[in-house]
């Protein structure tokens, strides 16, 4: 291993020849051999220049090692200056030098100004210049040591200032949303840097440049400018500069008409929105087929599309800060035939007419059909209609409109027409509400319509019909019945009104009788038994007596045949009246034959009576005097012609009958009876 020493070496002015010496700190093997890096071979060499040395030590077996050695100049001249920035600036030097074994001990400066006479050189350590003019200078330093050791060095000043220029155009720092803004700052031969802050958050670097801002808003824009930068300066200088703008929004426009779509021949009016007041406009029409173009300069305008084409719609319009803005749109303008149709004549209303369509859709662009019958009522669809069932509701003249469209452009024609319907009569009638079970009548108050009235048909709901002018109809049950009248005109037009009639609900009159005989003298009670929504009775008991009670009693004075009437009301004023024939007189019968053949006709043999209260005896006999049927204490018993399930046969039979009735009467008698086969 192998060192030079020392480690650090100056060069001494005073003895150019220094020695450099090596020492082995580790041997090797055998003898060593060097090699240095200015060709020497020795282990010391003498050395007068500064620089790097380096030596290379190998033993006999060819193991090396290097060492190497800076050698310094021991006094180095060096300097700083404060930059000149504008003008009346004094540079100010400062001595920047190194000396690394002595001490420096003159000074010589030379500012490269011979204009400035002897104020161009000074010897003080840290001098001041002021340079006669703007320029660039050669400022020389000169040091010497206490050995004799000189330094030189040079660098340029820069005695230049910047002009100041800035410029933000346009003039009136106004500008509109898209428009660019040039910018321009200072020049000068020695600037290092423009760096332009726009406000927006964004920065340029030039001295001229164009910039467009993406928002509107006011914006203040700043422009640093470096200058006069140099190494052995020890600073920069620094200018700023200030300046603000507006940006003025775009007017935001939005066209509107008076149509979603165009046809041909049809006036439009076109106007706009807009998000600013706009003081000019300019709306251009474009028929985009044959290139013809129209203008109009009014804010709002009507235009015409006078062809089937597509067309160009576009607005361009300036605000009051001379900001513009455009929009456009393209729509087609369509046109459709004009349609025809044919009618019937001569039809009755509430009678199909037919309306066929009589035209050519030449343009093929139809898709929509649409029948306005002028009655309220229509009918549409996308494909041709002929119609053929449309009923007018009533005689008259109706203007019968066909309307024909594009679906796709919304263009439209149509034509009406005048449809003569014959009237039919005018039908009404009226009647009397009644109660069920009577008879409604009828009034006719048909009018004519187109002709004479020449028949008339009355339909009641039981299937019954009457062709009379007024007519009556017998309703049996309550409830709401409809009634028809269909009248015919001698032009053949027939019509018919059907109503609701009501019938109101009768009550259904009844009366009750207390159980076996009713005899006079003595109080008999009646009861009501009617069937309804009974309000108010009435009873007449035929002897000039009455009485309004529900129930009532009564007493007769007289053996006699009464007949018994009662009326009742319901709650809608109807009325029923039912009687009954009362006889008060007391008798018993018994017929002379009869045929028990089960033919339905005087099968049985049975005593005829009113007001008997005991049957004491009754009997019958055959020839043979035997007892054949006994019916003693019950009146109501009845002989079928057997005896203890034995058929009797025909003949003449023996019957005895006693009994007691009312008002004290007897009846005791024996009568011959015949039995028929």
């Amino acid at each position: 291993e192998v060192n030079i020493i020392p480690d650090s070496f100056f060069l001494k002015c005073s003895d150019p020849d220094s020695l450099l010496t090596t020492e082995i700190v580790q041997g090797g093997t055998g003898p060593i051999t060097y090699a240095w890096s200015t060709g020497a071979t020795t282990p010391d060499i003498n050395i007068n220049t500064a620089g790097f040395y380096y030596v290379f030590a190998t033993d006999s077996i060819g193991c090396d090692y290097s060492d190497v050695i800076n050698v310094n100049y021991p006094l180095v001249a060096d300097l700083q200056y404060t930059p000149f920035c504008e003008n009346g600036d004094i540079v100010n030097f400062t001595d920047q030098s190194i000396a690394y074994t002595n001490s420096i001990t003159d000074y010589s400066w030379n500012f490269g100004d011979p204009a400035s006479g002897a104020d161009n050189t000074s010897i003080a350590q840290n001098p001041s210049h002021e340079f006669t003019v703007e320029g660039d200078y050669t400022v020389t330093l000169q040091i010497e040591d206490d050995d004799g050791c000189i330094s030189t060095t040079s660098t340029e000043v820069y005695n230049t200032a910047i002009d100041n220029f800035f410029e933000i155009n346009p003039p009136e720092k106004e500008l509109c949303l898209g428009e660019l803004i040039n910018a321009t700052g200072p020049g000068g031969v020695h600037i290092d840097e423009h760096l332009w802050n726009f406000g927006d958050g964004q920065t340029r670097f030039g001295s001229s440049l164009n910039y467009q801002y993406q928002t509107p808003g006011n914006y203040d824009i700043s422009l640093d400018v470096i200058y006069n930068s140099h190494p052995d300066a020890s600073d920069a200088c620094y200018a700023n500069f200030n300046d603000g703008v507006e940006i003025f929004p775009l007017p935001e426009i939005t066209i509107e008409s008076s149509a979603e779509r165009y046809c041909v021949g049809e006036e439009v009016s076109f106007s706009f929105t807009s998000s600013k007041p706009i003081q000019y406009a300019t709306w251009t029409f474009t028929n985009l087929r044959s290139n013809e173009v129209d203008i109009s300069n009014q804010l709002t305008t009507d235009y015409t599309f006078a062809k089937r084409a597509n067309y160009n719609i576009k607005l361009e319009v300036i605000d009051n800060n001379g900001c513009s803005s455009q929009t456009s749109f393209n729509q087609f303008a369509d046109r459709i035939v004009i349609p025809d149709f044919e009618t019937e004549l001569n039809i009755c209303a509430k009678q199909f007419i037919t309306l066929t369509e009589a035209f050519r859709d030449s343009l093929e662009n139809i898709t929509d059909y649409h029948w306005d019958f002028g009655d309220g009522y229509s009918e549409a669809g996308q494909m041709p209609i002929s119609l053929t069932n449309h009923k007018f509701a009533r005689g008259g003249s109706f203007p019968v409109t066909l309307n024909v469209s594009n679906s796709f452009s919304g263009c439209e024609n149509s034509i009406t027409k005048m449809v003569n319907i014959l009237a039919p009569p005018q039908i009404d009638f009226s009647y009397d509400t009644i109660c069920a079970r009577s008879i409604m009548p009828f009034t006719n108050n048909t009018q004519p319509g187109d002709g004479e009235i020449e028949s008339y048909q009355w339909i009641f709901p039981d299937g019954s019909t009457s062709s009379d002018l007024n007519t009556q109809h017998y309703f049996d049950e309550s409830g709401s019945f409809p009634v028809s009248l269909i009248s015919t005109s001698t032009l053949g037009c027939a019509d018919t009104l059907t109503r609701q009639v009501y019938v109101k609900e009768t009550p259904t009159a009844g009366i009750g009788l207390q159980e076996g005989f009713i005899e006079a003298f003595l109080p008999v009670q009646f009861f009501d038994d009617s069937q309804g929504d009974i309000v108010s009775y009435f009873w007449d008991f035929g002897d000039g007596a009455f009485s309004y009670s529900e129930n009532p009693t009564h007493t007769y004075d007289a053996i006699e045949r009464y007949r018994l009437s009662h009326a009742v009301v319901n709650t809608v004023g109807c009325s029923d009246t039912t009687t009954v024939d009362l006889d008060l007189n007391v008798y018993l019968e018994l017929p002379n034959a009869f045929s028990p053949n089960n033919d339905g006709k005087n099968d049985e043999l049975g005593l005829i009576q009113q007001g008997i209260k005991t049957l004491h005896e009754f009997k019958i006999f055959n020839r043979n005097g035997q007892i054949i049927f006994d019916a003693t204490g019950n009146i109501e018993k009845r002989w079928e012609g057997s005896h203890n399930g034995q058929i009797q046969p025909a003949g003449v039979y023996v019957c005895y009958v006693k009994a007691s009735g009312a008002y004290g009467k007897e009846f005791n008698f024996k009568q011959n009876i015949t039995l028929l086969r």
